[in-house]
């Protein structure tokens, strides 16, 4: 199965037994900043990052985890 690194708020509470049941190991950061450190430390699968609409404005990706 694969592993995950999940950015959340307060909205993913209820979806966190649902997700985790798909990940081998699934790694839950209550933060709305993106931390590419972190991806790269956990060498996920899959990263999720869920934000509330009205934070939106506060999204900006990281270049460098984009793939070349």
């Amino acid at each position: 199965m694969p592993r995950a690194v999940i950015f959340r708020d307060s909205f993913v509470s209820r979806l966190v037994p649902f997700l985790s049941e798909h990940f081998s190991r699934a790694v839950y950061l209550w933060q709305n900043a993106f931390d590419a450190d972190d991806v790269l430390q956990e060498h996920p699968d899959v990263v999720i990052q869920e934000i509330v609409g009205r934070h939106l404005y506060t999204f900006i990706p990281s270049p460098e985890l984009v793939p070349k």
